[in-house]
């Protein structure tokens, strides 16, 4: 079973804690650990979806989605290879929102290495 954000999320609810999908508590940080790319050439577009495993479940959101629970302070990202953890923030490029992590320095190169989500 894959978790998505519910839409009450997306528009703060009082509600949302009674959301039927499976949520995080907001003052959790969330491990990116997968992403699944498109067939865009540039690494500002390549990123479709992230996801990970996080309480035993796993969880997978669209960048549009995990863009706007960065911004909304709803989740916080981080990646963790090598023994290096990095936050994963938002960025912009010629007007697009995409994202990447702190160590990057402008293309999300830490988090394109990562594996497919399945």
């Amino acid at each position: 079973m894959v978790a998505t954000i519910d839409r009450s999320l997306e528009k703060d609810s009082v509600d949302s804690h009674k959301a039927k999908k499976k949520h995080f508590e907001m003052s959790e940080k969330v491990q990116i650990s997968c992403i699944n790319k498109n067939n865009h050439s540039s690494p500002y577009e390549r990123i479709e979806y992230v996801g990970g495993t996080h309480g035993g479940s796993k969880w997978k959101l669209s960048l549009i989605e995990a863009i706007k629970s960065i911004e909304n302070g709803t989740y916080s990202f981080y990646t963790s290879v090598g023994g290096h953890v990095r936050n994963v923030v938002v960025a912009t490029r010629d007007g697009r929102k995409y994202l990447k992590t702190e160590a990057d320095n402008d293309t999300p190169d830490n988090l394109l290495s990562l594996q497919e989500c399945g």
